[in-house]
């Protein structure tokens, strides 16, 4: 008995590493979306010459998806796509976001200068972050509550966001000032940006997410899952 109770305990303990691995690299990799942020206020302010007022209307354009965040939940919760109700929702959103950077890339390499362009790249980019993100605190909130240690996996996910954040803040200065002296494009730290999401996309094949369960009403508004400042 003693034996099978330890077997137990160990699988269990595998599945809780797991999981803390995934859902504390979801938020790193958010929070290491600050690496490139230094970098764009340099490209809308000295190259596309954007003022205050433009970058306020831009960044109020393409943050819709933050404020829809919920109808994500709802979107995973009711309709299963390949299967899976979470893990392929979050390899693909992460990927849209990937391909986001990667086209912004692109943009400022060939200096292609299209408002309307930059406006649907960028609410791409905030569509991958956004579902992503609320897919993440699903995972959490669903198998915390059942393992009994979602306390450890809220602690874990913004420990590991405030890391990211600082490595991002530092790193981002470097970026900025390699860029001015011209030892890196800014081209490449979008590319290098978007490479950060494979990391992402890598580490979501690690646990077996359930086909089906739940029910409906943890895609609505009010549900714990989308209580979440970031």
């Amino acid at each position: 008995m003693s034996v099978i109770s330890q077997t137990n305990d160990n699988k269990e303990w595998l599945e809780i590493f797991k999981l803390g691995i995934v859902l504390s690299v979801v938020y790193f990799v958010q929070g290491m979306g600050g690496l490139s942020g230094i970098p764009l206020t340099f490209y809308f302010k000295d190259i596309l010459l954007f003022d205050e007022a433009q970058s306020q209307k831009f960044a109020a354009i393409t943050g819709i998806a933050w404020l829809i965040k919920p109808l994500f939940g709802y979107i995973s919760d009711r309709w299963p796509l390949f299967g899976y109700r979470r893990r392929t929702y979050m390899v693909l959103m992460a990927l849209t976001a990937a391909i986001s950077w990667w086209l912004l890339a692109l943009m400022v390499h060939f200096d292609y200068r299209q408002y309307a362009a930059l406006v649907i790249i960028f609410n791409l980019s905030a569509l991958g972050y956004a579902f992503v993100d609320v897919v993440c605190d699903a995972v959490m909130v669903e198998n915390g509550q059942r393992l009994g240690k979602e306390t450890f996996f809220v602690n874990l996910q913004w420990f590991a966001l405030g890391i990211a954040g600082f490595i991002a803040g530092f790193s981002g200065g470097q970026l900025q000032a390699a860029i001015k002296s011209g030892s890196i494009s800014l081209s490449a730290v979008f590319v290098i940006s978007g490479l950060v999401l494979l990391w992402k996309v890598s580490n979501t094949f690690l646990i077996e997410v359930p086909t089906r369960g739940g029910t409906l009403v943890e895609g609505i508004v009010g549900n714990p899952r989308f209580i979440n400042p970031v």
